[in-house]
């Protein structure tokens, strides 16, 4: 009710002109005419900035992996931390070392297992930096994530790339694990990343490329 009353409000003094045509003008363009473009862009008028858009969507990754870093870097994955707090069933050890209660952070970055595979990883990329970028005691998974982006690299955005690929492939060894009751060893988990990213290269991903030669 209250938008119909601004609403006449606002027209109270217009004048029709009987005798004049109507004219339609787009007040979201320089020149008053109506495009696509500009209806696109009135979309994000109220949009606030996100502070790992580049990392998680403006890289090289098929549909899934990039709704998989979106959860990720958000600590939105399905974890055993995340599954306790709502009183859902859940193995509350990290299936990869099963010593260590499971959170995202955990997982992709912190476990044993998964630092063995960075480690390979940083040979694979020659981005002997990657290990240092990685550091300890990060607090989110965001944190650790925007470390490695900033490791030195001869393709910043082949490393972005990069990451996206090899976390989705330690996050599909744990489902493996938890849903199948299948493991892998680190080198195996490895040997899958090459092999998917040769396939993500052949697909498109010509910063990935860049970056393993």
């Amino acid at each position: 009710m209250e938008q119909y009353v601004r609403l006449w409000d606002l027209l109270s003094n217009v004048q029709l002109l009987p005798d004049s045509e109507d004219t339609i003008t787009c007040s979201l363009t320089p020149n008053g005419c109506y495009s696509a473009s500009s209806a696109y862009k009135v979309q994000f008028l109220a949009s606030l900035p996100c502070q790992f858009g580049n990392i998680v969507w403006k890289t090289w990754a098929p549909p899934k992996c990039h709704f998989f870093a979106w959860l990720a870097v958000q600590n939105r994955l399905w974890t055993a931390d995340r599954l306790a707090k709502r009183g859902w069933p859940h193995q509350p050890t990290f299936q990869l070392c099963r010593c260590t209660p499971e959170t995202a952070r955990h997982i992709l970055f912190e476990c044993r297992f998964s630092k063995r595979i960075w480690t390979t990883a940083a040979s694979w990329l020659s981005c002997p930096d990657l290990i240092n970028s990685l550091g300890v005691g990060r607090n989110k998974v965001l944190d650790y994530w925007q470390a490695i982006t900033k490791a030195t690299t001869s393709s910043p955005r082949g490393l972005r790339t990069a990451i996206t690929l090899i976390t989705w492939e330690i996050w599909k060894e744990r489902n493996e694990r938890v849903f199948n009751n299948r493991s892998s060893l680190p080198l195996v988990v490895m040997h899958k990343i090459r092999e998917e990213g040769k396939d993500w290269i052949l697909a498109g991903a010509k910063n990935l490329a860049e970056l393993v030669g």
